[in-house]
């Protein structure tokens, strides 16, 4: 009976991390093979479809933006720095090539999203942008986004 108490009481009750993960995202309003985006960047997306593909928006009378985007991994983890440096230097990297995509597409919207599922209720990350990376979303035009959910 001991064995069990003692481990009952040596037990570290530690805050569950959330599952955080980025996306860079180019919405599109207009209808075109969204395959042309993706000979530009020439970095793999998590996911492209044309406007023609999405669902009709019965509110606006016409499909939902077409997009492209890039996603990071999911991590648990209070920090979010690996991912918004993975970000970042995606950004850095092809900048010319997104800067590309935003002249000959002209993007209706173009965003980098955090998401955090939160574990346990209260238990946030912490989420930092540095100097840099806040100058590259401001030069391009790149607006934030940061999503909470449950995932409790």
């Amino acid at each position: 009976g001991c064995a069990i108490m003692k481990s009952i009481f040596n037990k570290m009750d530690l805050p569950a991390p959330p599952i955080i993960w980025g996306e860079i995202c180019m919405c599109f309003d207009y209808d075109f093979d969204i395959k042309f985006v993706d000979n530009i960047m020439g970095i793999q997306q998590n996911e492209a479809v044309r406007k023609s593909d999405t669902m009709f928006n019965t509110t606006i009378g016409d499909n939902n933006p077409g997009y492209w985007s890039y996603k990071t991994d999911r991590s648990c983890t209070f920090e979010s720095e690996t991912i918004i440096d993975e970000i970042s230097n995606i950004l850095t990297k092809h900048q010319d090539k997104f800067m590309e995509v935003c002249y000959k597409y002209n993007p209706s919207d173009f965003f980098v999203r955090i998401w955090v599922g939160v574990r346990e209720e209260g238990e946030y990350p912490v989420i930092e942008f540095d100097k840099k990376v806040i100058n590259i979303l401001s030069t391009m035009g790149i607006r934030v986004d940061i999503v909470l959910y449950n995932e409790y």
